[in-house]
């Protein structure tokens, strides 16, 4: 079992909060009449908390890069990954996108519904709250290939 760092737990939790304050600063519209300080402040905070998602996906993507047993078997790799993340970000694009479009009235419409939605998922973002997971998909599709990279490089030529 690997050690934990405080450093990249530090990270983890700047990355929570950042990725609320997204939320949390979406909301505020700075054109709403606002004194010059108060968009100063605003557009401070706003780039600080939208650090969290870059953070995110590099702590993704150490996290990614240490499965070892996983990485060294390239179909187990992807057959887990399927599973564990295909799977659920199917079901709930399904979801958000039958609420986002009121699909739902009744079983039947829903299902009906379905094919659109698959549709939907493929061709854009099927809801805002999913569009970190696209990007996070095409990382989790490149990371066997970047691993064997990393193998093959020297610390001179990456670092």
């Amino acid at each position: 079992m690997q050690k934990r760092s405080a450093a990249l737990d530090f990270l983890r939790v700047f990355s929570c909060i950042g990725v609320i304050g997204i939320h949390a600063v979406g909301i505020i519209k700075p054109d709403d009449g606002i004194t010059t300080e108060a968009l100063l402040r605003y557009i401070v905070i706003n780039h600080i908390v939208r650090l969290g998602l870059p953070i995110f996906f590099v702590l993704s993507s150490k996290s990614l890069l240490g499965k070892q047993d996983l990485l060294s078997d390239v179909s187990k790799y992807y057959k887990s990954r399927l599973i564990n993340l295909g799977i659920p970000f199917l079901l709930w694009s399904v979801f958000y996108y039958e609420i986002s479009n009121h699909a739902y009235t009744s079983f039947v419409t829903a299902v009906n519904a379905v094919p659109e939605a698959l549709k939907s998922m493929l061709t854009r973002t099927s809801y805002y709250h999913l569009g970190y997971m696209y990007t996070f998909i095409g990382l989790v599709l490149l990371v066997p290939f970047l691993k064997r990279l990393l193998d093959h490089l020297s610390y001179k030529e990456y670092g």
